[in-house]
């Protein structure tokens, strides 16, 4: 048994994807994949298509397959969290249903389990080079479901309790990074990219897919990238670094972050939720925020 075999668990989170699924699957089983072997739970969010089907056909000749269907679509971030909660070897490592894998750079990872790193990031698609020490760029880069391998043992009841309070935020996944960054842990960088986001436009690829929004609660419907962006950045406890955190997640910018909002929000009827945005940022930052959204004076 190879150190990846027995240390790594992949949980794979699928809703209504049958087709991009069984690719995933496919390079996940390949003889060329070092995780084939590996304990994988593929965790259905309440399919209504051939998912359970395909996944049944494959575990036919992989008997490390493993097949669980949720009872209700709980919204991808809900799925997220229950990926979390099934976790149950040393590492875990929650993928998506339509991204691609290179394994070139695999032994970096199992070294690094070996070493017993905490977290492994294995994306690399918006971290530089010469940015792979700045917890901004890994926390950006972690915002991708499939960005990192992660050390179970930091899930203890205080993070798997920030992970269910954001669920609505879409980045529960986040919450164990931002607990490693509040203990000034490391956070280990592989050299090249294992996987890489592979987002599926054939399919409904938002958050809300297979509900019905008018019976959805209004925060949940208005959530978008850069509000649970702050949410989530908002439990940064160094005020300085959840700033910059915050600002250089938002790749258009701070200076048009007040155009993002009016794009993306009603200011007569949203106010609550801009303010919340605003968490993240430092006194100065809202002030401008507030002039140029709502004319307010500082």
């Amino acid at each position: 048994m190879t150190v990846t075999e027995e240390k790594l668990q992949v949980i794979l989170i699928t809703y209504n994807r049958e087709k991009v699924l069984k690719r995933t699957l496919v390079a996940l089983l390949a003889n060329d994949s070092p995780i084939r072997n590996c304990d994988i739970l593929v965790l259905d969010n309440n399919s209504t298509d051939g998912t359970g089907n395909c996944v049944t056909q494959i575990k036919e000749t992989h008997m490390n397959l493993s097949y669980q269907k949720n009872k209700y679509n709980l919204g991808i971030s809900g799925n997220i969290y229950k990926a979390m909660e099934a976790a149950s070897k040393e590492y875990y490592w929650i993928v998506c249903d339509d991204d691609f894998y290179d394994w070139s750079a695999w032994q970096e990872v199992e070294e690094a389990m070996s070493c017993g790193e905490d977290m492994i990031v294995v994306a690399r698609y918006c971290l530089p080079d010469d940015r792979t020490n700045e917890t901004a760029f890994l926390m950006r880069q972690y915002s991708f479901v499939g960005g990192a391998v992660v050390k179970t043992a930091i899930l203890n009841d205080n993070v798997m309790r920030n992970a269910v309070d954001n669920i609505y935020t879409l980045f529960p996944h986040l919450v164990p990074m931002v607990a490693l960054i509040n203990q000034n842990k490391k956070i280990h960088v592989i050299s090249r990219a294992i996987v890489a986001y592979g987002r599926d436009l054939e399919t409904d690829c938002s958050y809300t897919r297979g509900s019905d929004k008018d019976e959805l609660y209004p925060r949940t419907v208005k959530m978008s990238w850069m509000l649970g962006y702050a949410g989530i950045c908002s439990g940064i406890k160094e005020k300085s670094l959840r700033e910059k955190v915050f600002i250089t997640g938002f790749v258009s910018g701070f200076d048009n972050l007040h155009n993002y909002v009016k794009s993306k929000y009603d200011l007569s009827e949203d106010k609550l939720f801009v303010e919340e945005l605003l968490l993240s940022l430092n006194e100065e930052q809202r002030e401008i925020v507030n002039k140029q959204l709502f004319d307010v004076e500082p």
